[in-house]
This record gives C-alpha cells, structure tokens and sequence, in this order.
C-alpha cells in the first residue's frame, strides 16, 4: 500500500502508483472521510418547530437528492426491513398526496441497499432513509444490480434511525439537502 493508491474518481475505483508517507495516507483518508462519505444531510422538523440534522451518507444508485433538497413526511416501513413488497403509500391526510413527497425509513440488514429501495418505489414513496443497527457508522450503499431504480436514498448510524423512528409521527416532517 505504501507505493500504491486507491482513489475513487465518480464511482470508479483507480490504483495510483505513488510514493507517499503512511501518515500521508491517514491525513487522505481522514480528509477523504469528510468530504467523500458524507453526501447528504437529513433535517427532521421536531413538534416544537426546531429542526435537527443529522449527517448520512447518499447511495452509489439512483439519483443523488436535489441540491436544493427534498422535503416530504416520514413513514416507517412495514416490513421494518423493507425487503419484501411494501403496502402502497396511504393518503398522508394533508390535502392533495400528489403535492407531498413521502419518506420511507427503513432498517438495514436481510437483502441488498437496492432491493429495499426498489421495493419503496414500487410502493409509491418518493426518497427512502436506511438507518444501521447497533453502529453510527455510516456505510456507502451500494446496489447488487437492480434496475430503474429512480428515488434517492441515503443511509444515517442506529442513533439517527432510532430517534427517527421513536419520534415517529404522520406530520413528521423531513428534508434531504446535499
């Protein structure tokens, strides 16, 4: 590793032949960590009208979020997986559904990144959020080969996911910007 270089260029991994410092490339990483990983930011509106962000990393399918954002209401998937068809999105009771975009948090783990995306598609949602289990880690989501896949996604650690789904409601209110 110390005469070589792996760099991501849009989704390409490339080996760069180099040499460089060890530290060198802890300092890349770290810096590359920072600027690479973390795509996305999720904003969730609280009861009280404050707003929390939390950080999360975009899926390497699909489209990217909107630089301008997205905005819409959170659901909980059913199953909590998200693996297998997903019941239809229901009417979110705030005058015509077509104006609102609807959000699935999903939980990670059983099937592919994609599979569960696909699946919330299907159903009608317009963004999807996969929260991790037992770590803050975020992980980069990548697909197993689904096609026409056409909703952003992206992916926050378990305290993220938990406090989404604890804080559940039918008028939560979230935003995806880059």
């Amino acid at each position: 590793l110390r005469n070589a270089l792996l760099i991501r260029f849009k989704s390409v991994w490339v080996f760069m032949k180099i040499s460089v410092s060890q530290s060198f490339l802890r300092w890349l990483f770290v810096i590359h960590s920072y600027f690479f990983f973390v795509h996305a930011n999720v904003y969730v509106r609280t009861p009280d009208n404050n707003t929390k962000s939390y950080l999360s990393q975009e899926a390497d399918f699909g489209p990217t979020f909107p630089l301008e954002g997205l905005q819409g209401y959170l659901y909980l998937s059913k199953p909590l997986n998200g693996c297998s068809p997903i019941p239809p999105v229901k009417p979110s009771g705030f005058g015509n559904n077509s104006i609102y975009n609807q959000f699935l948090l999903v939980q990670r783990g059983d099937c592919y990144f994609d599979v569960k995306v696909k699946n919330a598609q299907n159903a009608g949602y317009n963004a999807v959020i996969v929260y991790n289990v037992d770590s803050n880690t975020l992980h980069e989501m990548s697909s197993s080969g689904v096609p026409g896949i056409q909703i952003p996604s992206t992916f926050v650690g378990a305290f993220t996911g938990q406090h989404l789904k604890n804080n559940l409601a039918p008028t939560r209110y979230v935003s995806c910007l880059r």
